[in-house]
């Protein structure tokens, strides 16, 4: 395309400065134009119109003041109005002779429709064809390519600037109804997920939902055993922490803690333990825990179009470097356990993914082909990935909620004196130290460290209480802002869950909320989100 767009620009042309005129002369240049937005549209979702008087959109009743948005980069990509609609084809704007269409497709409106069309529609057209042309004048004696190692997916035919909206669920009942089937069992691919789950490995929280995740899911669960590794770690981090601390001094126990829980996950995993100047262990408390301060909210924003991401190119890049590195080491890790593998003695978890794994290919189970050492490796990682920092952030706040409340640590203290004793915890005490199992779940509840679960997405068309999902009418909830969506609302000094729940005060218990251009349908029913997940 890019030859076909020289010659023509060469033929009508030549060297001279590009008019505006030459619009008429250069019908391939302009095609490519039309279809680039059409293929492409920079921005898919209009300025949001309102009602001024009650109406009807379809069988929907529409009332007054209420806004509406038409989202033209679905209109202008959708099969009902184009052919192949997913291809890249400038031929679509031109007629049998070639000539540039003068009356284009009634799908086609990359400036939006009706009596509020961009304002700014022809002088962007105006203004496209002159640069275009001139750079391709510029750059005559030379072929651009694109380079596949900046940090952004190249390749323009990945759309990743459209992403189908979330169904938040806020509410139990809601959740309950939502989540009890597996309507909603699905994972939608995203840049971060797309980094663990793609064609060379599979893991079990990113991974879509089918036969490699049903698979992987059932052997992590065998697998993960009650290891009683955790009084040691104890042990040495208190020991630790008096050593390098003292008594009787304010210091911040978060390096402790984290270490602590990480040898836990080690040790459970691999079967070995690190101390604070071990090289792997500053690498993997970077990688995990350090550089997301770096990354802030950033990875949120990389999500929504790969413009954002060359932007921001060396923040991704050295990304993409960590978690490498990171699945590298963890992979290797898994694999070196073929070395000293003992059927008959399971060490750890990797020793017992191994024997899930032989024993399927010995028993010839339908799960033996999507138990590759891959996919097994990153069964281990997804252990790191998702216990390392939530276990330690947990415990943060029982430690806070400690200290904060002396009554509760001085009946914690009661009752582990009373049924333990002074030997080692076993996990069968959990049966009888009542009070601490209520400590922890409260601590659970009070301060839940994901608040957010991770998005599942609807594998076929379905109903969440009286809403259907998205395709058909969204709930009601604050008008959203162009590219902002509702995101303002944030400005507040207060916490982000107090905005939701008075969210959910004002519009009920499933609300639509706008995140930037992603609509979220909010849900704070506890049936409704069973029903979907269950």
């Amino acid at each position: 395309m890019q030859q076909k767009l020289r010659q023509e620009i060469e033929s009508q042309i030549g060297d001279r400065m590009p008019t505006h005129e030459d619009r008429n002369r250069c019908h391939y240049v302009m095609a490519f134009i039309a279809e680039s937005l059409r293929f492409r549209n920079i921005v898919p979702q209009g300025l949001p119109h309102k009602a001024m008087v009650r109406s009807t959109i379809g069988n929907y009743t529409i009332p007054e003041k209420m806004g509406i948005v038409v989202y033209q980069g679905i209109i202008c990509r959708n099969d009902k109005d184009w052919q192949n609609a997913e291809i890249f084809k400038p031929e679509r704007f031109l007629d049998s002779e070639g000539q540039y269409l003068v009356t284009k497709p009634k799908a086609y409106i990359p400036f939006g429709v009706g009596r509020r069309v961009c304002l700014g529609e022809r002088l962007a057209i105006a203004n496209l064809f002159l640069v275009l042309v001139r750079l391709l004048q510029s750059t005559q004696d030379y072929e651009l390519v694109l380079d596949s190692h900046n940090g952004i997916e190249v390749d323009p035919n990945v759309a990743d600037s459209y992403y189908p909206p979330l169904v938040v669920v806020t509410d139990i009942e809601t959740a309950r109804e939502a989540f009890r089937k597996n309507d909603f069992a699905g994972r939608d691919m995203s840049n971060i997920a797309g980094q663990f789950s793609n064609d060379k490995q599979s893991d079990v929280i990113f991974t879509d939902y089918g036969h490699t995740w049903e698979a992987l899911r059932r052997v992590a669960h065998s697998a993960v055993q009650l290891v009683s590794v955790a009084t040691d770690s104890v042990d040495r981090t208190v020991k630790t922490m008096l050593e390098r601390e003292g008594v009787g001094n304010a210091f911040d126990p978060k390096s402790y803690i984290y270490l602590m829980f990480l040898n836990i996950l080690a040790t459970s995993a691999f079967g070995i333990s690190y101390d604070f100047e071990d090289k792997e262990f500053k690498f993997l408390k970077y990688a995990l825990k350090d550089f997301g301060k770096e990354l802030g909210s950033r990875a949120f924003l990389w999500e929504f179009s790969s413009i954002i991401r060359f932007l921001d190119r060396k923040m991704v890049q050295k990304n993409d470097r960590l978690v490498n590195e990171f699945i590298a080491l963890i992979k290797d890790k898994f694999v070196k356990h073929y070395e000293d593998y003992n059927e008959s003695i399971e060490r750890d978890f990797c020793d017992a993914l191994i024997s899930a794994k032989n024993d399927a290919l010995r028993d010839g189970k339908e799960s033996a082909p999507y138990l590759t050492d891959a996919n097994l490796g990153m069964t281990v990682l997804d252990l790191f990935f998702a216990g390392a920092d939530t276990s330690q952030q947990t415990f943060q706040w029982i430690l806070l909620l400690m200290t904060y409340y002396p009554e509760m640590h001085q009946k914690l203290r009661q009752e582990i004196e009373s049924q333990i004793g002074d030997r080692m915890p076993t996990h069968e005490d959990r049966n009888r130290c009542h009070y601490v199992m209520a400590f922890i779940a409260e601590s659970l509840r009070f301060r839940n460290i994901v608040p957010q679960g991770l998005p599942h997405k609807a594998i076929v068309r379905s109903t969440i209480a009286r809403f259907y999902h998205l395709r058909s009418l969204l709930p009601p909830g604050p008008n959203p802002l162009p590219i902002v969506g509702n995101i303002l609302l944030f400005r507040r000094k207060d916490h982000w869950d107090v905005v939701f729940r008075e969210l959910a005060k004002q519009y009920g218990p499933v609300f639509t909320f706008w995140f930037f251009n992603r609509p979220l349908v909010v849900v704070t029913d506890n049936e409704t989100a069973r029903e979907a997940y269950r």
